[in-house]
């Protein structure tokens, strides 16, 4: 089988990752050189085609020369351009690929080599007119169009090397643009005595399989060369993408503020050592993570959990096969288990009435995961069936208060489970529950009374808040004639007035009544009260002083009414009744 591949790049298929493998094996076992080498170069070899500068010295253009007047170093004027910049842009005498750029710095003005930005271009940066004699140009100061390889640091010698990092394929660079920002610096200069580029080779490599999977040949050509060599080795097993296994704890164990530890293993599907770099990715942003415990082919971290995470959090790796093969691996993380927050009990029903049927509510701030499950009773008596909590971490509850329930409180329990384990379990109780009850015995068929004696009863009152009761005679007349009221007790009151004939056939009425609520609560009782009295005025008899013998006798009897009704009955009396005379005419 005859394979060749040249300036090999990353790629997910499968298939061609398999091959990338095989050439960098090919080129390391086979011993053919590296894929990079560098080239130090100072500014006027012929590695340079010709060179723009910020500023010139006695009008002469330093792009056309090799001699740099006086000095051998690169030098600029103490002038910038318009955006502040001195810069230098080189052009190459070909196209390579560049790895890094290293600035060799002068002993004597360290500084004027650091923070110099290195930028690369397939292509003249615009504003540029390269058929121009003049070097002098309108260097945008932008340069979007231009790949950034990095900034030159301060360092403790004079060399600053620059490591160019690619997303992708590393791009052909025609030329470099060193530039200094000094517009706010008191030294204006920028210069340094000589660059190293390291370059990407162009390696392309052939190989023959004599027997498959066991001996391989390879021949390599290198760069310019035009020499060869080949050299038979045996081939190991293939480096293909690892997809990495991701251990996890139990999905119970991820609560909000513990540690959990979790490793990423390539023991199964990688033949060589591998390393895993990996950061947590949270709706927070990105965090690179540090591992605890490193193998040659898995890795340990320890993670802090925690709730803001969201609910999309994963565990994103890039997985380096000894620099063969590096994909990068996403692993989504469970949800983070948190309990319900801000619980509380809100009646909903205003005052609580006994036996009147009320309302209340179990609400949240924050409903926590997983969902609750809320469990609610009055001392051991539960309230109905357990309720799942709602999206909002609430649940609505109805009940029928009792007068025994005065006092206490409701107390639910907010219950977390998942996979039937539990996970969390919290108690919220309301404040003491004020029931409002009241309870009133009242008189029962109280007897007719004659007029002047006292008509007396007991009324037994209980409840909440403390009732009061009222008690007073509905005459015929119309007026009314309160009860006078004795207190022995906050439950027993007695109530009597001393009755008259006005009384008969009044209506006694009470009523009870409790501060705060409503009039349909009140109760009443009413009786209609007899009052017997004698006739007013009394009984007289109306008669001859002189009564003859044998003569008829004729009288009249005359009283004022009474109760019960009057009735007249009289008898001839002399120390006893000798006869009874009835009445010819009764009015």
């Amino acid at each position: 089988v005859e394979h060749s591949t040249t300036e090999s790049c990353s790629s997910s298929s499968a298939v061609m990752a398999q091959l990338l493998a095989l050439s960098a094996l090919f080129a390391a076992l086979c011993a053919l050189g590296g894929a990079a080498s560098s080239i130090k170069f100072n500014i006027t070899t012929t590695n340079v085609a010709a060179s723009w500068q910020s500023s010139e010295y006695f009008n002469r253009c330093f792009r056309h020369t090799a001699v740099l007047e006086q000095w051998d170093y690169f030098h600029t004027t103490g002038t910038p351009d318009s955006h502040g910049n001195q810069w230098l842009l080189i052009k190459l005498s070909r196209a390579i690929r560049v790895q890094s750029v290293t600035v060799y710095g002068r002993a004597a003005e360290p500084n004027r080599a650091q923070n110099i930005e290195i930028l690369l271009s397939d292509r003249l940066p615009p504003g540029l007119n390269a058929s121009s004699d003049s070097c002098y140009g309108t260097l945008s100061g932008s340069l979007s169009s231009l790949t950034q390889c990095g900034v030159t640091q301060r360092e403790q010698t004079q060399t600053h090397k620059v490591a160019c990092s690619y997303s992708g394929c590393p791009k052909v660079t025609e030329y470099i643009l060193l530039r200094k920002n000094v517009r706010n610096e008191s030294d204006k200069y920028m210069n340094f005595q000589a660059l190293e580029v390291e370059e990407e080779y162009r390696l392309s490599i052939s190989a023959h399989m004599q027997a498959a999977g066991q001996k391989i040949q390879c021949v390599s050509t290198v760069g310019e060369s035009s020499g060869k060599v080949v050299k038979s080795i045996s081939l190991p097993e293939l480096v293909v993408p690892s997809k990495p296994e991701f251990l996890l704890p139990p999905i119970t164990d991820w609560k909000d503020g513990h540690s959990v530890s979790v490793a990423v293993d390539s023991t199964t599907d990688s033949p060589v050592p591998t390393s895993h770099r990996c950061l947590l990715e949270t709706r927070d942003g990105n965090r690179s993570l540090f591992a605890t415990q490193v193998t040659n082919k898995s890795s340990k971290f320890e993670l802090d959990v925690d709730r803001h995470w969201g609910n999309a959090a994963s565990l994103v790796c890039l997985v380096n096969q000894s620099g063969l093969i590096q994909t990068w691996t996403r692993h989504r993380l469970p949800k983070v288990l948190y309990k319900a927050e801000g619980l509380a009990i809100r009646i909903l029903s205003g005052d609580l009435v006994s036996d009147e049927e009320a309302s209340f509510s179990v609400t949240a701030s924050d409903s926590g995961y997983p969902a609750a499950l809320h469990q609610c009773r009055i001392e051991s008596k539960s309230l109905g069936e357990d309720k799942t909590a709602e999206s909002d971490g609430s649940s609505h509850w109805r009940f029928t208060p009792q007068r025994g329930h005065n006092g206490e409180q409701i107390r639910c329990d907010v219950v977390q489970k998942l996979s039937g384990s539990l996970i969390f379990s919290q108690t919220v109780n309301s404040s003491n529950l004020d029931v409002k009850w009241q309870s009133v015995t009242w008189p029962r068929n109280i007897a007719p009374k004659k007029e002047g004696e006292a008509l007396s009863f007991v009324v037994l009152t209980d409840g909440n808040p403390e009732p009061s009761s009222q008690c007073w005679l509905q005459l015929i007349s119309g007026s009314q004639v309160d009860l006078h009221k004795l207190k022995h007790s906050m439950f027993e009151s007695t109530f009597n007035v001393t009755v008259d004939r006005s009384m008969n056939r009044a209506n006694l009425s009470c009523v009870l009544t409790q501060p705060g609520l409503p009039s349909s609560t009140e109760q009443s009782f009413t009786q209609l009260i007899t009052v017997f009295y004698q006739p007013q005025p009394p009984l007289t008899i109306d008669l001859a002083q002189t009564v003859y013998e044998g003569t008829d006798v004729t009288f009249t009897v005359r009283s004022g009414a009474g109760n019960p009704n009057v009735t007249h009955r009289c008898h001839v009396y002399n120390g006893e009744i000798v006869s009874a005379i009835f009445a010819h005419q009764i009015t």
